[in-house]
């Protein structure tokens, strides 16, 4: 069910201080910065962006988003929805497409929730996986076609062994066609002990994204600006378990939910065909340079005298035809001569810190329209 805002909402791209303090909980103080941000950084166009801004927290955030309009530029960014529905019926209450589902179904035989038609108490394992299986199949119809969904699961133990939820349930959705995309481990810093000796302590959990075609969208780039990192950021994803505050008996945690959100949620949409923009990214100069390696890579470069041409001799060669790679890479040393001559001479002048430009990349741009 939708919350309804009693009163227009307030257009926080165009909106005035005192336009923004008629909003629950926002005084003078939170209005000038929500403005002062706004000035800075640009237009809210997403519930990350108010988030930034300073004093206004998560749960603030929550309160006002139905009072809010996100119009900005002629483009209807829209209101966030809460829709409280059985996940089997969701395609009937949601009448249009969407770029992403996440969900973290309850594991089978973990927690009793009192429901008559709840998932995760059946008889068997396998019904469980049955079950779960037509849930997300229920989905398909609201798909855009690069979409994806990514389901959290765990495992359960059964007569002193583990039963193999999470592959079960690999093995049964690709009995129904689903792509396994990415198989992500959550590692968690902490969790709830195990009174076993003779079990280990479960410190981890499978994220899996699915998809209905090889076209889906991600973007593990946007994902590696976000953790601040200089290459892929890897399936392994260090986070701790949430903190339990609120009523639901097993809460997984925002960032999880922010990580797959950067990672397969586009940012730009084509009005007209409804594909996803692709991100264009080419090797550049810049480099980190709070890292000494990188600043002495640029100095190296720039004394020997090497061009845009030995830039991108080294990023097409990279580590891939250095020492034991030209054994074991399939693939290696494939490249024409031309870049092999040029990739080698900056190598002789670079060293080791050759390695600095192989992971060098710079956005250009989107490749889509507005």
């Amino acid at each position: 069910m939708s919350k309804i805002p009693k009163n227009p909402p307030i257009r926080i791209n165009y909106s005035s201080c005192d336009e923004i303090m008629t909003l629950s909980g926002i005084g003078r103080k939170r209005a000038e910065a929500i403005i002062s941000h706004r000035q800075q950084y640009g237009p809210y166009l997403s519930v990350e962006d108010l988030e930034s801004v300073p004093g206004i927290t998560s749960n603030l955030v929550d309160k006002l988003i139905t009072q809010l309009d996100w119009t900005f530029n002629g483009y209807f960014v829209d209101t966030p929805e809460y829709i409280q529905s059985d996940a089997k019926w969701i395609g009937s209450t949601l009448q249009r497409k969407v770029d992403l589902i996440l969900t973290s179904p309850p594991y089978w035989k973990k927690r009793d929730y009192g429901h008559p038609q709840q998932l995760g108490q059946e008889d068997s394992a396998e019904a469980y996986i049955q079950n779960l299986c037509d849930v997300i199949d229920s989905w398909i119809p609201l798909l855009h076609q690069h979409a994806s969904v990514f389901v959290n699961i765990g495992d359960t133990y059964q007569n002193y062994a583990l039963v193999g939820i999470p592959a079960m349930l690999e093995i049964e959705l690709r009995k129904r066609n689903w792509l396994l995309v990415n198989r992500i481990i959550w590692s968690k810093s902490n969790g709830v002990p195990e009174p076993l000796q003779y079990r280990l302590a479960g410190r981890y959990e499978m994220v899996l994204q699915l998809a209905r075609g090889n076209d889906y969208y991600s973007d593990a780039h946007a994902l590696a600006q976000y953790l601040d990192h200089n290459g892929n950021p890897g399936d392994v994803w260090h986070m701790p378990h949430a903190r339990n505050t609120g009523d639901h008996l097993a809460p997984f945690p925002e960032e999880l939910v922010r990580r797959v959100i950067h990672f397969a949620c586009p940012d730009h949409v084509c009005k007209d065909c409804g594909k996803p923009f692709q991100r264009l990214v080419e090797p550049t100069f810049e480099l980190d340079m709070t890292r000494p390696q990188a600043r002495r890579a640029i100095e190296l470069f720039k004394q020997a005298g090497l061009t845009d041409a030995h830039l991108k001799a080294i990023r097409a060669v990279g580590i891939s035809d250095a020492g034991k790679a030209k054994k074991i890479q399939g693939g290696a040393g494939g490249n024409a001569p031309h870049i092999k001559i040029l990739a080698e001479e900056a190598k002789n002048v670079l060293g080791g810190y050759f390695r600095e430009f192989t992971f060098s990349n710079k956005i250009q741009g989107w490749l889509g329209k507005m």
